[in-house]
Order: C-alpha cells, then structure tokens, then sequence
C-alpha cells in the first residue's frame, strides 16, 4: 500500500509538471482536430487528469479549496445563471448555426478555464513544487525562444520557409505561416505576445528585479531568468502584436512610477542645498528641485514613447498612419482605426458594447454573444473587407476580441463586478506576497501584479477562457499566498 501510495503521487506530481512543460502550445493539431476547435491547448487535458486523479477525490474527502477561488466561482456561477436565462428569451437567429452548441462551446471553455485555476492554485503544499513549476515554466520559455530564433533566422536568411519547418510549426499549431512575425507555438503573433505577457514576462522580468533565481547556478552573475527576460522583450517585439506590446509597455511605464519617486530623492541628496541657507529657502530649492526633475523625466519618458512609435512605424507597415489623425471626418476614431489596421476590431468592441447596453444587468449568456452582433455592429463598420467577409463568406459567428467587452455582454455588470473582484482579489494576494522574507514568494508576487497590469491593455486583444494562462499565473499566486499565509499562522502559533 506505501508503495502504492508513494507510485501515486509521484504521477500526480509529474502531471503537475507537465501541464507547465506543455503550456506554450496553444492548439496541438492532432488535439485540435478532435475538439473542433483552434484553441485546445494540451497542457488543458493534464489539468482534466489531474482533477479526476486528484482533485475530485480531494474535495469528496473535504478538502478545502484557496479562498481567492471563491469569487472565481461565485462568477461562474453567475455566468451559468446569464446562460441559463437566455433560454427563456428569443435569441437572434443566424445562417442555422446552433444555439446549443455554442452555449456548450461556451460554458465548456469557461468550466475549463476555472478548472485549470483551481487545479493550479490548489495541488502545491510545499514551496518545492511552486519553485520546481517557475523552473520548467522557464525552460518551456526557453523553448519558445529558440524554435522563434530559429524560424525567424531561417525567413530572414531565406525569405522562405523549408517543409520541414512548416510541418513542425503546423504539428503545434493550427493555422496558417505568419511570415516574418514571431509565433512561437501558438496559431497567431497575438497568442504568443498573450502568454508572454500573462505567464513568462511577469516572472522573468519579476526575478530579475528581485534580483533572484530559481536555479542554482549563474553566470558572471547573470541568471537564466536575466537572459529568458531579454529574448522574451525581443520575441515580444517580433509578434508585432500592437496590443501584446502596449500591454508589456504599460508594465514598464508602472515600473517608471514606482521607481522614479526613488530616483528624484536620490538625484535631490546629490543636490542638496546649503546649510547656511535658512529653512524656508531650503524647503523652496527642494521642492523646486524637485518638480524640475519630476518634468525632466516625464519628458524623457514622452520622448522615449514618441522614438518608439516612430520606430513602430518604420518596422511595422500597419502602422505608417500613426501620426495621421482626421478630426473632420464624421467617424474620426473609426477611419484612425481603421487606417492603423484594427478597425475591425474596434467594431467589435463597439458592437459588443451595444450589446451590452440592450442587456445590462446579465448580458445575454456565455457564447451567444456573436448571436447579436451583426444588428449592433456599426454602420462604418460594413464597409470593412473583413466584416463583409464574416458576414457573407463564412460560416461562424462573429467574435467580439475582447476578454472585457465579452464579460460585459455576455454576462452583464453583475459577472463583471465579480470578475474584477476576484482580480482584486488576486491582487491583495499578490501584495501580501511581496511583505514575505522568502524571495521566491516576494518574486511570484511581483509577477502577479505585473500580469494584472498587462490584463488591462492585453484584455482587449484576446477573449478566450479557454487558454490557460492567465489561471496558471493566478492559481501560482494563490498557491503561493496560502502556502505563506499557512506558514505564518503556525510560525505565529509557537
């Protein structure tokens, strides 16, 4: 029976393991095929494992679950409540495309996404598992880096690409060859700047501010998170993904603001006013001084954000028209938008919106919003070659391309109150974090809020509950929470 026992949680510790190690694939083509569906990511299928083998058995032996998963499930339940009072309403035919099967495509995803969160946040009872998780999760990053560097050399030097590399990448992936933009193992540039900016930027660029590493050796002082962190900045500009980037960008400018109160005081002692001054001319230099260098560095940090989008514009032939703005035109910011080639997607957004505000308090139910988008996208919006091309030329619903947006319509103020609660509540946990001696879990703190901060801007380019990667952070967050609050209870106890 031990060694039943001890066979036993060696598997489950090692499908633990593996759902990180197989986490930067988003949709394995065999995998796909099956679900019928582009995201199906096979570090999802681990996490099912691992709650037959061990969660359900857990819970029935009344286990407890993190109390940050509370409000999680609290917001699924709301969901399914949104869900179910959509059958008691007439939805919006279109082209006899099922009713049913998206209401299960929807719920199905959201089920799995909450299942991958309390999988995650709830298996590690020691801080070796979470510290063993952050190694593979680096090593998988890794992966990604190498097989873009050796993709993106193999175009830049060719202009092509081999069979060989087509048949690996679309093994991992579905869809088609992006040329010339990183992909890593996803089906598109703006899943892969998703996953760096919601799983491995947050924890390399948290480690490196840290100062600290889950790995034994450096070299010349450098950790392998110090270099994961750089080819990750450089892997994310490849995506060209104008979301994924913003969404890093806000992550430093918060950096900028954390840190710069520090640098004023500093550059303010290496000016510090003379003695023989009285106390009232020296209070006037020092808040001089200070608001002088206050402005000397907004400005250095505007001029650095305009170099960079004039960057932008050389680099990415979507965004010639940045600097070109119209106020005359009648839909100004929809021509922008659509000038900067995500025109599209602001109809959605806008669309989404619409359909939210005919349904307020619960939206219309998880995955029909694409039921009401063609009656409220805009009117500009049918100009667009792609809207035309989903509307007249497919056979699939329209998407509204925004996580926030789609919690908004499909389950109304009262699912997004929830769901920003929780994320609050993640981020309560995320601070308590960064109070703890340990700095492993002083780092996991910092990865969560530095994925918070991203979700804002990087919630408005993908929408699926489906991909595991904001869970995974969250639920290492909350593992990692309970694990310290859990220690300071008993050290308190003694």
């Amino acid at each position: 029976m031990n060694r039943f026992q001890s066979l036993y949680s060696r598997i489950l510790n090692w499908n633990w393991y593996l759902i990180f190690a197989l986490i930067p694939i988003t949709g394995l083509t065999l995998l796909a095929s099956l679900a019928g569906s582009m995201v199906a990511p096979p570090s999802v299928v681990l996490v099912l494992i691992l709650a037959a083998l061990w969660l359900i058995p857990y819970l029935l032996k009344r286990g407890t679950l993190p109390m940050q998963a509370v409000p999680i499930l609290v917001f699924g339940l709301a969901a399914l409540v949104s869900t179910a009072l959509a059958f008691f309403v007439i939805t919006p035919e279109y082209k006899n495309i099922s009713f049913l099967r998206n209401v299960l495509k929807g719920i199905v995803t959201l089920v799995l996404g909450l299942i991958t969160y309390l999988v995650i946040a709830s298996f590690p009872k020691k801080t070796s598992q979470i510290k063993k998780a952050l190694q593979i999760i680096n090593w998988a990053g890794f992966a990604i880096l190498a097989w873009t560097a050796l993709r993106l050399g193999y175009w830049y030097i060719f202009h092509d690409y081999s069979s060989w590399v087509t048949s690996i990448q679309r093994f991992f992936a579905t869809g088609t060859l992006t040329t010339g933009r990183a992909l890593g193992f996803t089906m598109e540039p703006s899943w892969l700047a998703h996953q760096l900016n919601m799983l491995f930027l947050p924890f390399w660029l948290a480690a490196t501010i840290q100062k600290s590493t889950v790995h034994p050796k450096r070299i010349l002082g450098i950790s392998f998170e110090n270099i994961l962190l750089v080819g990750g900045i450089i892997t994310m500009m490849l995506t060209l993904s104008r979301a994924g980037i913003a969404a890093f960008f806000l992550v430093i400018a918060m950096l900028f603001v954390i840190f710069n109160r520090r640098f004023v005081n500093w550059l303010q002692e290496k000016f510090q006013a003379k003695k023989k001054d009285s106390e009232k001319v020296q209070v006037k230099r020092i808040r001089f001084r200070k608001a002088l260098i206050t402005v000397s560095l907004i400005l250095i940090y505007l001029l650095i954000v305009v170099l960079v989008a004039i960057l932008l514009t050389k680099l990415d032939s979507r965004m010639a028209t940045l600097f070109n703005f119209n106020f005359r035109n009648q839909n100004a910011f929809l021509d922008y938008a659509n000038n900067l080639k995500f025109g599209e997607r602001v109809a959605y957004w806008v669309a989404g919106w619409n359909i939210f505000n005919g349904h307020p308090v619960v939206g219309v139910g998880v995955g029909l919003a694409g039921y009401y988008m063609p009656s409220n996208l805009p009117s500009y919006s049918w100009g667009m070659v792609e809207v035309r091309s989903i509307a007249y030329r497919s056979s699939m619903l329209f998407n509204i391309k925004s996580l926030w947006v789609r919690i908004l319509a499909e389950t109304g103020l009262v699912g997004f109150a929830i769901f920003l609660g929780w994320l609050f509540v993640i981020f309560l946990s995320a601070r308590y974090l960064l109070k703890n001696e340990n700095s492993l879990m002083r780092t996991i703190g910092w990865a969560g809020i530095f994925m918070l901060v991203a979700m804002i801007l990087d919630g408005f380019s993908v929408d699926s509950f489906a991909l595991p990667y904001i869970w995974a952070t969250t639920g290492l967050v909350t593992a990692a929470s309970t694990l310290a609050f859990t220690s300071s209870v008993k050290s308190g106890s003694r």
